[in-house]
């Protein structure tokens, strides 16, 4: 849980709920009225598919962000869809290396179940980085090499 964005650190891999915390309550009153606090707890998805689809959607998600910088040719307007495709981007390159980690050191038999996720995840990953780096890169470029772009004037 990310207390400054109020949810999930990844929304394609995590559920946020609310938990009564083992503390007790929220305040004296609160302790009079007998009222339990909650907090906010992130749990990750669980089975095969579940995630299979959080992996598909995170694609999708820095795929759409990444063409939306692309097309619009945006850089400092839209710094919260290069937030997210650097996101979705590092999200997945960090799951390919310890994914590459564990397929290296474990059997087939090792990976029972999530053999398929870990399986799918090392074959999208480097298309996926490469498209959005690409992508972004692109129009980092037109940006940086514009007459009257504040980033060129500034990097002069």
């Amino acid at each position: 849980y990310v207390e400054k964005e109020g949810g999930c650190n990844s929304n394609h891999f995590c559920s946020l709920s609310w938990e009564e915390d083992s503390l007790g309550s929220v305040s004296w009153w609160g302790w009079v009225r007998q009222q339990k606090a909650t907090r906010a707890r992130c749990t990750p998805k669980k089975g095969k598919w579940d995630n299979i689809k959080a992996w598909d959607k995170l694609l999708e998600d820095g795929r759409s962000a990444a063409h939306h910088i692309e097309g619009k040719g945006c850089f400092a307007t839209c710094r919260d869809k290069w937030n997210d495709a650097s996101r979705a981007s590092n999200l997945a390159v960090s799951l390919f290396n310890q994914f590459k980690d564990i397929k290296s050191t474990s059997s087939s038999d090792d990976l029972g179940r999530s053999k398929a996720f870990v399986d799918r995840v090392l074959q999208d990953t480097v298309g996926f980085a490469t498209e959005l780096g690409e992508s972004m890169g692109k129009t980092y470029d037109v940006k940086r090499k514009g007459t009257l772009s504040p980033l060129r004037l500034i990097m002069a």
